[in-house]
């Protein structure tokens, strides 16, 4: 596998807001409403940068976690009634570009392995746990997951 770690700068973004447990995530509601996410693109404000659509997890617990879909903006914009702005601080990230082929949850066992392993930890300062990064012509039902990974991580 090759991870590595990269620095992210703070940025902005627009999208929508989901929250529920991780068996409804199962199901498929989120690849739902990345799909219609999808479809609004070309609605968003001329100013966000449409090739890549965020998936940003926030608050995981036993119960279930929020995820946003989003696109990073730039600039003055008009926020669509519908949706939320979210604002991510510079962090530092372990990253992987998880290819189809590959098993997602088998891909984010070993890079939390390879978190450890390399004198890492999770970065607790902030409760944004996964920045998922999506080709925008990805489409959730009908192909594998292929994205990159990234994990807030700070040296121990």
């Amino acid at each position: 596998m090759e991870i590595s770690i990269k620095k992210r700068d703070a940025f902005k973004a627009i999208g929508v807001r989901w929250q529920g447990t991780f068996q409804q995530a199962q199901a498929g509601e989120i690849k739902e409403l990345m799909q219609q996410f999808r479809m609004r693109l070309d609605n968003l404000p001329e100013t966000i940068n449409k090739e890549f659509i965020l998936g940003v997890s926030y608050d995981i617990n036993e119960t279930g976690f929020t995820y946003y879909l989003c696109c990073e903006v730039k600039g003055q914009y008009s926020l669509p009634e519908d949706m939320v702005e979210i604002n991510v601080p510079e962090l530092t990230y372990a990253s992987y570009y998880h290819k189809p082929e590959e098993n997602i949850s088998e891909t984010y066992t070993a890079v939390y392995k390879w978190i450890k392993e390399e004198g890492y930890r999770l970065d607790d300062q902030i409760n944004l746990q996964h920045l998922e990064i999506y080709p925008s012509d990805y489409h959730p039902i009908n192909d594998a997951p292929r994205l990159t990974i990234n994990i807030p991580v700070k040296m121990i």
